[in-house]
């Protein structure tokens, strides 16, 4: 159906808005209840692909609206939303991977200087660093957290939206260190990494994966929504992976009161 959208969207360029609509239902009611019919139609759109149809076929399922009504369809858990996580680490640029090339360590075990995983300890306060992590930016990697019980970081979140700091720290702390980890699975988390070949999907579109392995492994899954090619080309998703990694490996507990 995402061919099929696709490529009516793109024939309506040009038609009144009301014309265009209407072809559109009109193609997602009829395919909808003819599945043979709708195969044959999206092979006909991937006989002759253009670069810019298939990533919209792709991404279709990151429209707002699709996604949201994915989300009617997903198991109920206590937390699901997005925090965005600051670049502390040194990062993995062209050069570092050139380098590796040149070294003959691509993609091979090396040992690591445990200087470049251990970031310095954060100057911010928790109250600000909390407050931060919703707040999006440039230099910052989205990051789902996907928790089968509450996590009490909603007061966190509405002091950055009313754009004032609550004075007191304990109760603050106390609210947004509150752990969804049972003590027989502290220190236990996933961190995801969704498919799409590093073109496309987000966290959200995989909800209908990780939303069901949250609730059944009663575990908080950390779900990274690294940049995309060909916008953002390699390694700038993988950098991204590392820089959320390291993050969650260093401050998921003493930030967040997740144990790792």
């Amino acid at each position: 159906m995402s061919h099929i959208i696709s490529n009516r969207c793109a024939e309506n360029k040009g038609l009144p808005g009301h014309k265009a609509v209407f072809n559109l239902v009109q193609d997602i009611l009829y395919y909808g209840a003819q599945h043979s019919k709708a195969g044959t139609k999206a092979l006909y759109h991937l006989i002759d692909p253009q670069v810019e149809q298939a990533f919209q076929a792709w991404n279709l399922v990151n429209h707002p609206v699709v996604s949201k009504l994915i989300a009617l369809r997903l198991p109920m858990i206590g937390y699901d939303e997005q925090i965005f996580i600051p670049r502390l680490f040194p990062q993995i640029t062209k050069g570092t991977i050139l380098k590796e090339y040149q070294e003959n360590t691509i993609n091979k075990i090396t040992p690591i200087d445990p200087k470049l995983l251990i970031n310095l300890c954060l100057k911010a306060s928790r109250e600000e660093i909390l407050k931060d992590l919703f707040v999006d930016g440039e230099n910052k990697v989205p990051v789902r957290i996907l928790a089968p019980d509450h996590l009490d970081l909603d007061a966190c979140r509405a002091t950055t939206i009313k754009g004032f700091l609550q004075k007191t720290t304990k109760s603050l702390i106390g609210t947004c260190l509150k752990s969804s980890v049972s003590s027989e699975e502290e220190g236990i988390l996933v961190i995801h990494l969704h498919g799409g070949g590093f073109v496309a999907m987000s966290s959200a579109s995989m909800r209908i994966l990780t939303r069901p392995w949250c609730k059944t492994l009663k575990m908080v899954h950390f779900s990274v929504d690294y940049r995309l090619a060909p916008k953002d080309p390699y390694p700038a998703a993988l950098d991204d992976v590392w820089q959320a990694y390291l993050w969650i490996l260093n401050y998921a507990e003493s930030v967040l009161g997740i144990g790792v």
